[in-house]
């Protein structure tokens, strides 16, 4: 009886101790440098535009989301890849501009965006520290990204 209620105790101290809950799964990228050709690129600047409207000076309507979602869904990408592209590529890039008194409200110039997400790409240190920084660099705008992912997923269902 005792040695039964002592493991009792032992059990429920070991999960107290241990936290067993599932945690969020968020991508994760090399730290080598990616590097894309002029065809990515191309293919990737309406996603880079489409995310980076994200993080504009201002507050974004539930149709201005719904606009995202759906550049999204017209990309070749799934999901996981476009959250990639979103945590890895677009964020670091922009991410100062809610952060700041004066950010860009209309939109990001496009050929700055362009060239600033490749400049990181090839930067063989900038994988890490984007890994390391994600949360702080999607705080502010994780509460759309969750509705977009939700228009995305209706847009690319089968009607029925």
């Amino acid at each position: 009886m005792v040695f039964e209620e002592l493991e009792e105790v032992i059990e429920e101290l070991f999960h107290s101790l241990v936290d067993t809950r599932p945690k969020e799964v968020r991508p994760w990228r090399p730290a080598s440098p990616l590097h894309l050709s002029e065809q990515d690129i191309t293919k990737r600047t309406p996603i880079w535009q489409a995310i980076s409207d994200l993080w504009l000076a201002q507050e974004l309507e539930d149709y201005e989301l719904r606009s995202i979602a759906w550049a999204l869904a017209q990309s070749d990408h799934d999901w996981q890849q476009l959250e990639e592209i979103y945590l890895f590529e677009v964020a670091p890039v922009v991410h100062g501009n809610l952060r700041g008194g004066s950010g860009v409200w209309g939109s990001f110039d496009i050929l700055s965006l362009r060239e600033a997400i490749a400049k990181n790409l090839r930067n063989p240190l900038y994988a890490p520290e984007a890994l390391n920084n994600r949360e702080g660099m999607t705080e502010l705008v994780a509460d759309d990204w969750k509705r977009i992912r939700e228009y995305f997923i209706g847009f690319r269902s089968p009607p029925g």
